[in-house]
């Protein structure tokens, strides 16, 4: 019989074999050898002892040395060292009964070892708690978790905790976390994008469900196969005597469930809550979204949409004319904060994505960080991997630089360009003030080349604290311009950003640039959201403001005359509406100025809804 691998040895090798890079060195080959064996060597020593703190330790010290002294090509070396630092700082954080359990089993189950440990989220999450759940699974399914490895993962980071939902009134809670497994186990084929191989990031969108196991099974045989689930919204009819008349909603009365949903309808949250859950169930991400208009909340669902190896998250299904350009937020099921969803829209690009480019990027984004943290004295005291202290010193690679730092991000990101924690690594050096101009213009330049033209929610978002942390007036304008080129097309984006610029304009006191600003939301973008209606109050108050007040009320005349009326469909929010909102207005002013004639007419027309 042939002798069987050491169970690290195989982990270690799965960990850089998923790379298919070439070392391109003899000595690039040997540093990757030694870490793998100091990887071997501390995943051994930690199943032996269980001393986790110890382990982590010298993984500490592995990480540290590959941070100064791997070349930055050489990804798969920054991906098993961060692997080991990782796993062996959560194992430090279980009780010792725990840790007994799970090390055995984490370094037999290769892949699951290695999604946990890139999952879990130390800073927002116990670890404990997260391992508690896996263990939990594994005393279940256990000859199922390495074959699940995203599945088993992904509920452990979200249910580490209670987890439920407000949805107004209702309060709906997760069932236990073995049942959401066997359930999308046991369906898996039945499953719309399968399950062995949606990432853990993605995954975390599916597993966060609150439905019950009869409910699932009622939403899988009713919609299996459903490609769009925005579509699911509009099947649940208005509860309207509710909002008119203020009586008792009646899926609420008849008990909050989603065949009562159906049956007797609710609001946009009871809506957004249906296609949410029913997409859980059937194997597709989806989000609760919710969003605010004037002085009235609103929900609608965000979900995932792939055709081959392009994926994109829709946000528009359920948001109602008056929500354009109203940003949407979200609740991270992992962190359990609320983050918009531009956020969540570039973490789409994992679907076209390796595991193994994913984690690299991880560990190089970890790098940068740790470098920042650095001490000379640090750095003086580390040797570079596998060398003893009586060989010749070798100088570092990089050293505690911005550059250097900046450099490792880069590579992480063109390793992975869906890895946010990367990017924003970048937002917040900007924000800090810490990257000069001409940093600013590369990384600018490098959001749009490395994100795809899906993502641009989420690029005008990190991109507007990089320009707003430019000092000069005329050099912040010109980077507001030039974007204002690039998302010229998304009107709703194009529209922000004209109003950023007023806002600056303003703030620098240039009255004049900022009124042309507003003006140009007002007449170009009437129907692209709330935009316009703010630019208009704001350049009602400038013309107020400098003796012009004759020119407000044919300013809003003109405006009214561009928007279009709400659809039909919309009618609950009608009143968030452009439309409406402009209109109430321009009927006050006539009425302030005296036109009792003209404000009847036009709250009339305001009251027929044309």
């Amino acid at each position: 019989m042939p002798t069987r691998k050491p169970a690290t040895l195989r982990m270690v090798l799965a960990v850089t074999v998923l790379l298919a890079i070439r070392p391109g060195t003899l000595s690039a080959r040997s540093l990757h050898q030694e870490v793998r064996a100091e990887v071997v060597t501390v995943l051994n020593q930690l199943r032996r002892t269980n001393d986790a703190r110890r382990a982590h330790e010298r993984a500490t010290e592995l990480f540290d040395r590959v941070v100064l002294y791997a070349p930055d090509e050489q990804i798969e070396v920054f991906r098993s060292a961060a692997f080991l630092k990782r796993l062996t700082g959560h194992m430090a954080d279980l009780p010792d009964d725990l840790r007994a359990r799970m090390v055995p089993f984490l370094l037999d189950s290769e892949r699951l070892a290695m999604e946990m440990a890139f999952a879990v989220k130390p800073e927002h999450q116990e670890p404990a708690a997260v391992y508690a759940v896996l263990d939990r699974l594994r005393s279940h399914r256990g000859d199922l978790l390495n074959q699940y490895a995203t599945l088993a993962a992904s509920i452990a980071v979200v249910h580490d905790r209670p987890f439920e939902r407000r949805v107004n009134e209702n309060r709906p809670g997760a069932p236990d976390p073995r049942l959401i497994f066997d359930f999308h186990t046991t369906h898996e084929g039945q499953m719309l994008y399968g399950i062995r191989n949606m990432p853990t990031e993605l995954m975390i969108y599916i597993v966060d469900t609150t439905l019950s196991r009869e409910e699932m099974l009622w939403a899988m045989r009713r919609h299996r196969g459903h490609e769009h689930i925005g579509e699911l919204y509009f099947d649940i009819s208005y509860d309207d005597d509710h909002v008119r008349l203020g009586t008792p909603k009646r899926v609420t009365q008849a008990g909050f469930s989603l065949e009562n949903i159906l049956n007797y309808g609710g609001v946009c949250a009871d809506q957004a809550y249906y296609a949410m859950s029913i997409g859980k169930s059937i194997g597709v991400p989806t989000a609760y979204v919710r969003g605010r208009s004037a002085n009235v909340s609103h929900a609608w669902v965000g979900f995932l949409q792939v055709q081959g190896r392009r994926a994109q998250w829709n946000f528009d299904a359920g948001r109602y004319e008056a929500y354009r350009g109203v940003r949407g937020e979200l609740l991270d099921p992992q962190t359990r904060q609320w983050i918009p969803d531009a956020h969540l829209s570039l973490v789409a690009q994992f679907v076209a994505s390796e595991t193994a480019s994913r984690q690299a990027a991880a560990g190089l984004t970890d790098a940068a960080r740790r470098l920042r943290e650095l001490s000379e004295e640090d750095i003086e005291s580390l040797r570079p991997p596998g060398r003893s202290s009586g060989d010749k010193p070798r100088k570092p690679v990089r050293t505690a630089t911005l550059e250097a730092q900046l450099d490792l991000i880069e590579r992480a990101l063109r390793t992975s360009a869906g890895y946010a924690p990367a990017w924003f690594e970048i937002r917040d050096l900007a924000s800090g003030r810490q990257l000069s101009l001409g940093q600013k213009r590369h990384w600018a330049e490098a959001l749009g080349r490395l994100c795809g033209q899906d993502d641009l929610d989420f690029q005008l978002a990190l991109l507007a604290p990089m320009i707003e942390s430019i000092d000069s007036v005329e050099q912040q304008n010109r980077l507001w311009e030039s974007a204002f080129e690039r998302f010229r097309r998304r009107h709703d984006l194009a529209a922000e950003i004209r109003m950023r610029q007023a806002a600056m304009w303003e703030a620098a006191g240039n009255l004049e640039n900022a009124r042309r600003c507003y003006e140009d939301v007002i007449h170009r973008y009437a129907n692209a959201g709330r935009f316009a209606v703010t630019a208009l109050r704001q350049l009602e108050r400038l013309l107020q403001e400098n003796d012009r007040e004759d020119h407000v009320i044919p300013l809003y005349r003109q405006v009214w005359s561009k928007i279009d009326p709400p659809p039909s469909r919309s009618a609950p929010f009608a009143r968030q509406s452009n439309w409406y909102r402009v209109g109430r207005r321009l009927a006050q002013l006539h009425e302030a100025a005296g036109n009792t004639r003209e404000a009847e007419r036009v709250t009339s027309r305001l009251n027929a809804g044309r």
